[in-house]
């Protein structure tokens, strides 16, 4: 197709056949290629809908050269993230500065999370080892 002159655009299909292209809604599953929006109350073939979808993701990326929000995933919370919150971009901003690096309270918690690790990775065993980590007895402990 390139060869002919057309732009190739590879895009990923998540979210394309589940959220309608209208309210950008999730839709139901009618049967296995019809869809349901309850919110526009419209009957969708799944390969349409998902042809829709991808005509809005091609569009996001040549407008805005960013996929559409709505069929972008979510984490757990409902934020996205990739995207800065206001609150992260407030303390980025004041925890560091151009002439220090960093902020004290930053310094502090790197120092603490530092000292946690270092503590853990120096445990001396008391015991001797009686099998490998697979589970087998080890040399010394068929010895015994």
């Amino acid at each position: 197709v390139r060869s002919l002159g057309y732009i190739v655009v590879g895009l990923n299909e998540f979210y394309t056949s589940k959220k309608c292209p209208n309210c950008e809604q999730f839709v139901a599953q009618v049967t296995i290629r019809q869809l349901f929006c309850p919110q526009c109350c419209k009957y969708y073939h799944r390969d349409v809908m998902a042809a829709q979808n991808m005509s809005n993701i091609v569009q996001g990326y040549l407008l805005k050269q960013e996929r559409p929000l709505y069929l972008q995933p979510k984490t757990a919370d409902g934020g996205y993230p990739w995207m800065k919150s206001p609150a992260s971009d407030q303390g980025a901003v004041s925890g560091t500065t151009k002439s220090t690096g960093t902020s004290k309270s930053t310094g502090a918690r790197k120092s603490t999370g530092a000292s946690k690790l270092t503590g853990n990775s120096q445990k001396k065993r008391t015991t001797p080892a009686t099998s490998t980590p697979e589970g087998r007895p080890t040399k010394k402990a068929k010895e015994l």
